[in-house]
């Protein structure tokens, strides 16, 4: 049996739910600990595990993993990262201002950058994040799988309102061929990052897709749709992504937690 812990925000529970139609025999035991990123800003190392000051960081932590508001490095086989901020967001900021030699619109606005400087600047923004720190903590006591699902990108249609500024970007992407060079770029510092981190970054799937930095509609769950649902989990209500989502990104991320993965050591700094 091996224990996979799964850590992240809100998109934690259309993981949880497409988990709940894997069969009993899976061969999987889960633990969940899952709230709002700015919870998480409080973790920090300690000896070897993840532990929060936080009285309700540490209520929401019981909650949703049955008990536990501590993650003990040794007490898992596998590590799952889901979302925490880790997303195409650097990569869409910076076109707001700055592209790149694949992309189609340039002019006055925007200066020019090459491919290779376009995405050191998003690499540098994706190992200072806050899924960066985490994963810094954890690779300075262990050597484990660690798997990270971004966040899924917003969805065609849905109301900027109910979304945070940053997201809200997404929407401003000039051109369907920019929003896919932006794709490009996001997926291929992924793969740096995965090098400087020792862990398998699970790509954002295509299937879903509506351009490049937008998903279909009817990929996303909208806050009235989750406040119809019948239950008292937790981690049921917080949810973005919805169980059509999850069902894309799932084998692939059970794939990689029960590989036998080479994972690198701590990167310095």
């Amino acid at each position: 049996m091996k224990r996979l812990c799964i850590i992240g925000d809100s998109h934690v529970g259309a993981i949880k739910r497409a988990m709940g139609t894997l069969p009993a025999d899976a061969g999987l035991a889960t633990t969940y600990f899952a709230a709002h990123h700015d919870f998480w800003r409080g973790v920090e190392l300690r000896g070897r595990t993840l532990a929060s000051d936080n009285e309700q960081t540490n209520r929401i932590f019981a909650a949703t993993s049955g008990g536990e508001c501590v993650i003990d490095m040794d007490d898992y086989d596998v590590f799952v990262m889901v979302g925490l901020r880790f997303s195409m967001g650097p990569f869409v900021l910076l076109s707001g201002h700055s592209a790149s030699d694949s992309m189609s619109a340039h002019g006055p606005e925007r200066r020019r950058l090459s491919d290779a400087c376009f995405e050191a600047a998003g690499y540098g923004t994706m190992t200072k994040g806050l899924a960066a720190g985490l994963l810094k903590r954890m690779r300075a006591v262990t050597d484990k799988p660690i798997v990270v699902l971004p966040v899924p990108n917003p969805s065609e249609g849905v109301p900027a309102e109910i979304l945070p500024w940053w997201l809200t970007q997404f929407y401003g992407v000039s051109t369907p061929e920019d929003s896919w060079a932006i794709r490009a770029h996001f997926e291929s510092t992924c793969d740096r990052v995965s090098g400087t981190f020792g862990i398998d970054i699970i790509p954002l799937p295509k299937d879903a897709a509506a351009s490049g930095v937008l998903n279909r509609r009817d990929y996303t769950m909208l806050p009235a749709e989750i406040a119809t649902m019948e239950t008292n989990d937790i981690l049921n209500r917080m949810t973005c992504a919805n169980e059509r989502y999850a069902a894309l990104v799932l084998p692939r991320m059970l794939s990689a937690a029960k590989a036998d993965m080479a994972v690198g050591t701590a990167p310095s700094g």
